[in-house]
């Protein structure tokens, strides 16, 4: 996505999504179709290694109306899944980096200057560069660069700040003069050494 979350159509139907924070969102799917197995629905692991179910309410309810039939099927219920994913947490006393890792294989390294680099279990890496961050919308004057690499896939570099004002101008909205005009959105660089640049310009592009 524009703001460097990666997302995952797995072949058994199931998704996942790696976040630039560390936190992974996973659709859950039944493999066999046992009562026994958990419902489906999504899993969200924090950064503590706490994980939140939000499944879709039971079809009916004999305690609901007719009139509260369809607000109940478009309710989702929440569900505290265990155990929790052991966390450790340590320091780098060379560079004095904060390092958290899960046993899930997602571990998380913030740099003093506040650049984040997020190690996934699959060797996706997202790093969001010190200036700015994509989860933090309180500033509105540099949001950062994001880098993601994932192994054989292209390398894609993401000015989240020119991201967003080009979803924002694209879909109608109203965007700054000062940062109008022609700028890059992001860079691709293929395995090869290709490179495919991404800009867009909100004098020509509505």
């Amino acid at each position: 996505t524009s703001s460097g979350q990666v997302i995952k159509y797995l072949k058994n139907g199931g998704i996942e999504v790696l976040l630039s924070d560390g936190n992974v969102c996973r659709w859950m799917v039944p493999s066999s179709g046992k009562k026994e197995e958990p419902l489906p629905g999504w899993v969200v692991t924090n950064n503590n290694g706490k994980r939140t179910r939000a499944v879709p309410r039971p079809t009916i309810d004999p305690k609901k109306g007719k009139e509260e039939e369809e607000d109940w099927k478009n309710q989702w219920r929440y569900l505290v899944e265990e155990p929790v994913v052991p966390t450790k947490m340590t320091t780098d006393t060379l560079v004095l980096s904060n390092v958290v890792a899960r046993e899930d294989g997602t571990r998380i390294i913030t740099e003093p200057d506040g650049t984040r680099r997020v190690e996934h279990y699959d060797g996706t890496v997202i790093m969001v560069q010190a200036g700015g961050d994509p989860d933090d919308r309180s500033n509105e004057e540099d949001w950062g660069f994001v880098t993601v690499r994932s192994p054989g896939f292209a390398t894609v570099e993401i000015d989240v700040d020119v991201a967003m004002n080009a979803d924002t101008h694209a879909s109608g909205g109203r965007i700054a003069l000062t940062k109008g005009g022609l700028q890059q959105r992001n860079v691709v660089t293929m395995e090869d050494g290709s490179i495919i640049q991404v800009t867009y310009n909100t004098r020509f592009t509505a």
